[in-house]
């Protein structure tokens, strides 16, 4: 906090993508932690339009968006971004983070993937540029 009481936040934008078939509370959890100890300015969900490693999902991608957003609903920190849903062809993260460079300029952009995504970003299409255009926050999960 500030003098003035207000929350300081970082200028950077963070993208959390997936799926979300169906979005949950392990989502949410996920995100709202990382945008409260990272106080980023922007924090955006981006569900998959086309996800590339998966032969299909139980809904159809526009459905997941509006599920998505109902979802996010009640947390003010976190947004949807819907733009790999209205891009054709796959969803690519490397893809994501180019057009949303071009519409932030220079803010940072902080890439959170699970720890099991993170396992295999090799995997990833062109994901060396991934680290070109990202810092990497790798999430893991609370030990039982």
């Amino acid at each position: 906090m500030s003098r003035s009481g207000k929350r300081i936040r970082n200028q950077a934008v963070a993208i959390f993508g997936g799926t979300f078939d169906p979005v949950h509370y392990g989502h949410l959890r996920a995100a709202a932690e990382i945008s409260e100890r990272l106080k980023v300015s922007d924090f955006r969900l981006v569900p998959a339009g086309r996800p590339p490693h998966r032969n299909g999902t139980w809904a159809e991608a526009f459905h997941r968006l509006a599920m998505l957003e109902l979802a996010v609903a009640p947390y003010s920190d976190l947004h949807v971004d819907a733009r790999e849903v209205l891009r054709s062809g796959p969803s690519f993260m490397v893809d994501t983070l180019q057009s949303v460079r071009s519409d932030v300029g220079d803010v940072p952009l902080l890439l959170c993937v699970g720890q099991d995504a993170a396992n295999h970003l090799d995997r990833w299409e062109r994901w060396e540029q991934l680290l070109d255009l990202s810092h990497l926050v790798v999430m893991t999960r609370p030990s039982s």
